[in-house]
């Protein structure tokens, strides 16, 4: 059996490894929302993962019934945080594999974050969306080049 570790990050991430895959699981109830410290997490958790040899793969989770939602529309913008793009570009470019694991609700900004992984599973009864579509706004974060490719 591997090692399993479990670290919790101040930025709502929980980081688990098992066997050398690290799972990320947000945990930033009720929503999951992508707010500028979990992006801050989840883009620190993907730069100790590229540096430690130890880790194989990536899996990005969400806590709960919900995988991720956008970005807190009432959320102050963080000068310092990594905008959405900047994390999906992350992601699509890391050099182990990373997995969606969707279960419940991945609209918006964690529809775009779930694009960027390299392999997406979903549960039967996953809700998966772009609602921001109905009001006139455009996926900014590169969801609009990689849903084609899925």
């Amino acid at each position: 059996m591997g090692k399993e570790e479990t670290l919790v990050s101040a930025g709502k991430v929980r980081r688990d490894t098992r066997d050398g895959v690290l799972i990320l699981t947000i945990d930033n109830p009720p929503l999951a929302t992508l707010t500028s410290d979990v992006r801050a997490s989840l883009l620190d958790a993907f730069d100790s993962a590229e540096a430690d040899e130890s880790i194989d793969a990536i899996v990005i989770t969400g806590a709960a019934d919900v995988f991720a939602a956008g970005a807190s529309a009432g959320e102050a913008v963080d000068a310092g945080a990594p905008d959405l793009a900047a994390l999906c570009d992350r992601i699509e470019a890391s050099t182990k594999p990373v997995v969606a694991a969707i279960r419940g609700s991945c609209l918006g900004g964690g529809l775009e974050l779930a694009l960027a992984a390299h392999l997406r599973v979903a549960h039967p009864q996953a809700r998966l969306g772009s609602p921001e579509i109905t009001v006139g706004l455009v996926p900014r974060a590169g969801g609009t080049q990689r849903l084609p490719k899925v």
